[in-house]
């Protein structure tokens, strides 16, 4: 089971150091979501991060800027889904640089699932957990829908929403691929880099177990 981190959707010059020493300290993927930075001010934050690490980063807007830097790969948001032709064109482009370039989405709703394109390297489902009324957590899916779409997968599925580190045991007993942190690193009491630390112990144990 893998685990990325998403960056805050408003945070700037604070994160980016972070987001450094999470690197150093073993991050593998981060996904650059910024849906309010103009491109030039995007361009700027990838800037900020060192350079080594640039092939470790996804980004889910101001496409172009993947290959200024050299980057891992891209994540079509939703507005390019809803525009096949433009879904179309940024696909077929990124195919015919002949480069190993990942892929990603975010599925919503359950049905879609069975229409994953081979194009993606991972995607996401999301969110996992809903809150009810009294502030509890519980599936966004039925337990039972969950076991069967993610043991028939031929994509890798990753788990993404209101996840925090205790549910990471279930999340792996479900057979989900990966797992997706944001506000468990980026709004939390504690230190982010503590929390990293710790969401990836606790990852490198659970595939210790099944290896």
């Amino acid at each position: 089971m893998h685990l990325v981190i998403f960056s805050s959707s408003d945070k700037f010059i604070s994160e980016v150091y972070i987001i450094n020493i999470l690197f150093k300290n073993g991050l593998k993927t981060l996904h650059l979501k910024k849906p309010k930075f103009s491109k030039n001010k995007l361009k700027n934050y990838i800037s900020k991060i060192d350079k080594k690490y640039h092939n470790r980063i996804i980004i889910h807007s101001h496409y172009s800027l993947s290959l200024k830097f050299n980057l891992k790969g891209i994540h079509i948001s939703k507005l390019v889904l809803a525009n096949k032709i433009k879904y179309k064109f940024i696909t077929n482009f990124y195919k015919l640089l002949d480069r190993n370039f990942t892929f990603t989405r975010t599925f919503t709703k359950k049905d879609d699932l069975s229409k994953i394109s081979p194009i993606f390297s991972y995607v996401f489902l999301a969110p996992i957990y809903t809150k009810t009324e009294n502030k509890e957590k519980s599936y966004n899916f039925e337990k039972s829908y969950l076991k069967n779409i993610l043991h028939d997968s031929s994509i890798d599925i990753y788990a993404r929403g209101r996840i925090n580190i205790a549910d990471f045991k279930d999340l792996k007993s479900l057979n989900f691929k990966g797992i997706s942190l944001l506000k468990t690193i980026w709004y939390n009491d504690t230190q982010p880099l503590d929390e990293f630390l710790s969401a990836k112990d606790k990852i490198e144990k659970l595939n210790e177990i099944t290896t």
